[in-house]
């Protein structure tokens, strides 16, 4: 199994516009995908932070993704957990999480 940081344009969870984000995507060894998740983005040490600065850049050589090229498994995933992440952000802004 491996994993890269991609830019994935994922129109339906912005009412159809364009809405590109930083993702990881995983694979399996036979290179199909796996799954994607939302990034890891802190670092425990500076040598760390060298290596997802690395990684992140490595994203921007590479084409934006787009959602209509990822499994359809993989995007009832990536809808439910924007769901989910609304629906909390909803409850935090009326004060009840």
């Amino acid at each position: 199994m491996y994993w890269h940081y991609r830019f994935i344009n994922l129109p339906s969870i912005n009412d159809g516009e364009d809405h590109i984000t930083l993702q990881e995507v995983h694979y399996n060894d036979d290179k199909t995908m796996l799954c994607v998740v939302e990034p890891c983005t802190f670092a425990d040490d500076v040598q760390d932070l060298a290596l997802l600065k690395e990684h992140m850049m490595q994203a921007w050589d590479a084409p934006i993704m787009q959602e209509r090229d990822l499994p359809e498994d993989i995007m009832a995933g990536i809808l439910e957990a924007d769901k989910a992440k609304g629906e909390l952000w909803v409850r935090a802004m009326q004060g009840t999480c």
